[in-house]
């Protein structure tokens, strides 16, 4: 088949689709790994769809919306998100094939390139779309704020092409398409700043003659893209900025100059992977370039690429058009201003495409000097030309597959990230967690042991200032401490476990609250109800929107008699995160127990016990002691008997070896390990209150 036109190609978006869908397919098993915590099973602001959270103009909402979504849809269940994120990925291919054709269909492009373009617009989409870098935004799912933005970025680039060609309404439609886009891409992500300018010169170089008649003809378009840019203005200024996560002793233009400096080498890592896509790494904590031989050859390289852009941007611009666009996407996280981390793989997600489109098209070229070329559509140059990229498709294809498949294990995922970039304390830290999650605290202590033993050498050597947010000794040693004493909890070892959470919480880290949190556990565990509460309290003085700790206060105050205070507290607890099951449990036993007839509630403490998860209710023996009570309370004995035999079941069942508490996610901020004896309170849902 002769591949020459649009219309006699009807089959290629078609066959994109097929080629993402078969490239992601292993993704669906993907676990939620490192900030998909924070951003999704930690996050209350998606619990709900309508009406919206207070804060909902925080920057990024747009993608928030998406996730509210998704929970309200299918609650945590990762495979949802997987698939929402792939059929976004997927529209972003299909919007990048139909640009790409249009661009290479412009007016005065080459013979061979117009009979073609909807070949070369396939290769490049689907390339892209297969390439493992983009495994860093699809798969890794909160990175669905990067997807979005491309989405976004793509669709106001097109508007513009589609404007430029239409006429009346249609061309007003188009402009407007183009201006919507844009604003939600400025509430999508950040990087969307330059998306204006960049449809600017895109306009100019492929749409225009010059810049007085485009805004002739599209003023009103190009102010409404100039007015996205309030729009992101006032969401940086509403919205949690960003820090730099570490004790910088530096001027703010060292920084500057010393960021710029680094991106060199990680612009150039970046060209590297889209060439050739190993190793690839989910968290590099890219340390800062110190030296010449760090700075020279990255400066040399990204210095000679800036200038053939600009000198090609004046005498060949519709060739140095993708250069333009690869250095404009990345120029907010990889120039002159500082980020908290130097180099993330996500950040290429959209600036791949103008790599992909540059290296398709030289390709193209390439092959039609090929003296194997026969006639004037050299046919046979085509074949090699299809046959190679057909071949670099099905390797990328079956290599983003393959690392899929790294994120089906939150523990693959960290460790393999470690034997990459080893001395990276954040992912060590990720390691400790998914280890203490497994339930596997004697390693955990061991391991979190090493990592505090490293971030001590550190920060012994004289005249350390700076530390890139991955590496920063200063804020992962109160974590470190932290971990060794959740470990030393798990085991049983709650009196050891004190001094390392005092000295964690002692030393004015930003999580000092959930750190304080995990002390009340370990005295509560030894019957120290007072020294708990004090912890808990000091904890809400940090953050008095901890929902686990207002919860956890609530039972604490509950079992010394403050009954007042504790119901306090839960509802403080319930307000803050309805979906928090433990408020719930501790909240259902309070209002079946108290022995103050103002505050007992029967009735409702049953409605809260029935509304629990089956999994929940019948699979935690406190859920299940809680619910005998409440049944008591309200004059159903046999559903009492039921219930208690249940909790004393599960109770006996899932004590631990050597007193030691297995994990346990069922109620949350963590239950003691049987109905008849004091013990260590679980701490799985504990460890997500400091992500």
């Amino acid at each position: 088949m002769k591949l020459a036109s649009n219309r006699r190609l009807p089959v290629l978006p078609l066959l994109l689709a097929l080629v993402v869908v078969a490239a992601y397919a292993t993704s669906f098993r993907a676990v939620f790994v490192f900030d998909d915590d924070k951003t999704i099973t930690d996050n209350p602001r998606i619990r709900r769809l309508w009406p919206p959270p207070d804060d909902w103009r925080q920057r990024r909402f747009v993608v928030d919306a998406t996730f509210a979504l998704n929970y309200a849809v299918g609650g945590d269940n990762p495979t949802d998100y997987h698939l929402v994120n792939l059929a976004l990925h997927l529209a972003a291919a299909l919007v990048l094939y139909t640009l790409a054709s249009r661009t290479l269909g412009r007016p005065g492009a080459p013979d061979w390139m117009l009979s073609r373009r909807a070949e070369l617009a396939f290769f490049v989409s689907a390339l892209w779309a297969a390439h493992p870098l983009t495994t860093s935004a699809v798969t890794y799912t909160c990175q669905r704020y990067e997807v979005m933005m491309a989405l976004f970025y793509l669709l106001t680039i097109y508007g513009v092409a589609r404007a430029a060609a239409a006429e009346g309404r249609g061309r007003r439609g188009w402009q407007a398409l183009a201006v919507a886009a844009c604003a939600l891409g400025m509430a999508s992500k950040e990087i969307m700043v330059t998306a204006p300018l960049v449809a600017l010169v895109y306009d100019r170089i492929f749409l225009s003659g010059s810049f007085r008649g485009l805004f002739r003809q599209r003023w009103a378009m190009y102010a409404g893209l100039a007015l996205t840019w309030v729009l992101l203005g006032v969401l940086l200024a509403t919205g949690v900025p960003d820090t730099l996560s570490s004790a910088d002793q530096e001027s703010p233009f060292t920084r500057m100059v010393r960021y710029a400096l680094t991106q060199a080498g990680v612009i150039t890592h970046y060209l590297r992977l889209s060439f050739w896509p190993h190793p690839l790494c989910l968290d590099y904590g890219w340390p800062r370039a110190e030296t010449a031989g760090q700075i020279i050859p990255g400066a040399l390289a990204v210095g000679g690429l800036l200038a053939a852009t600009a000198v090609g941007l004046i005498v060949a611009p519709r060739r140095a058009f993708p250069g333009f666009f690869f250095f404009a996407v990345l120029a907010p996280t990889s120039s002159f201003l500082p980020r908290p981390d130097y180099a993330f793989e996500h950040r290429m997600y959209l600036p791949l495409t103008a790599v992909v489109a540059a290296a398709v098209l030289a390709a193209a070229r390439a092959c039609r000097g090929l003296p194997v070329r026969r006639g004037p559509d050299g046919n046979a140059a085509s074949l090699v030309f299809r046959l190679a990229a057909a071949l670099a498709l099905a390797a990328l294809a079956a290599t983003t597959g393959r690392r899929n498949t790294v994120f089906h294990s939150r523990q693959a995922a960290w460790s393999e990230t470690l034997r990459r970039c080893p001395g990276n304390y954040r992912v060590g830290l990720a390691v400790v967690d998914g280890l203490l999650q497994e339930g596997r605290f004697a390693e955990a202590e061991t391991a979190a042991s090493r990592l505090l033993g490293d971030i001590e050498a550190v920060l012994a050597r004289p005249g350390l200032k700076h530390a890139v947010a991955a590496r920063n000794p200063w804020h992962y040693r109160p974590a470190a401490h932290d971990r060794i004493g959740l470990a030393l909890l798990g085991q049983g070892r709650a009196e050891e476990a004190l001094p390392p959470f005092e000295r964690a919480s002692s030393r004015g880290d930003d999580r000092e609250a959930a750190y304080r949190l995990h002390a009340a556990l370990a005295f509560r565990a030894l019957d120290r109800p007072e020294e708990a509460a004090a912890q808990l309290e000091r904890a809400l003085a940090v953050n008095p929107d901890m929902d686990r700790a207002h919860a956890l206060l609530g039972a604490v105050l509950s079992e010394t008699g403050a009954y007042g205070p504790a119901r306090e507290h839960l509802e403080m607890a319930l307000r803050l995160n309805p979906g928090l099951l433990f408020a719930h449990v501790e909240m259902a036993w309070l209002l079946a127990t108290c022995p103050l007839e103002e505050l007992r509630d029967p009735a409702r403490a049953l409605r809260m016990v029935n509304a629990l998860p089956v999994g929940v209710r019948d699979g935690s023996w406190r859920a299940s002691e809680v619910a005998a009570a409440c049944h008591a309370a309200n004059g159903n004995r046999g559903a009492a008997a039921d219930a208690a035999a249940r909790a004393l079941r599960l109770g006996g069942a899932r004590r631990g070896e050597g007193g030691a508490p297995a994990v346990d996610s069922g109620v949350g901020t963590g239950e003691p390990a049987g109905p008849d004896e004091k013990t260590l309170r679980r701490i799985e849902k504990a460890l997500d209150s400091y992500r």
